[in-house]
């Protein structure tokens, strides 16, 4: 799939890191919908948009985290994920492994990285 066909569904709670994200993604020539803050918010803008890929932080705001959104997201439109958490407690990281995602990577992220991951899994 070209870059520039790949719609990318992003999912951050931190405003600033959503908006740096955003901007660094749509420089590599990716389109990337407006981000979503929350896991409900994550959850209703995939119904809406069908994204090709979600790059979704764990820790969320709200009721749900980004685990548990990247689950109904997988199950209802099969989008993969890409998790990013600059928390690597054993616990949530291996609940992260349990949706399949395409990785797991750490905070700081560098756009570097993520762009690896899609190249890889789109390729």
């Amino acid at each position: 799939m070209e870059k520039n066909k790949l719609k990318i569904l992003l999912v951050e709670d931190e405003v600033l890191v959503a908006f740096q994200m955003k901007r660094e993604l749509e420089a590599f020539g990716y389109f990337v919908y407006e981000p979503a803050y929350t896991g409900q918010a994550a959850i209703d803008s995939a119904r809406e948009e069908t994204p090709d890929i979600c790059i979704m932080d764990i820790r969320l705001p709200g009721d749900m985290d980004g685990i548990d959104a990247a689950q109904i997201i997988q199950s209802e439109n099969d989008v993969p994920v890409i998790f990013v958490t600059g928390y690597k407690d054993s616990e949530i990281v291996e609940r992260a492994q349990g949706v399949k995602p395409l990785a797991v990577l750490g905070k700081p992220t560098l756009i570097k990285q993520i762009e690896e991951v899609i190249e890889k899994a789109f390729n």
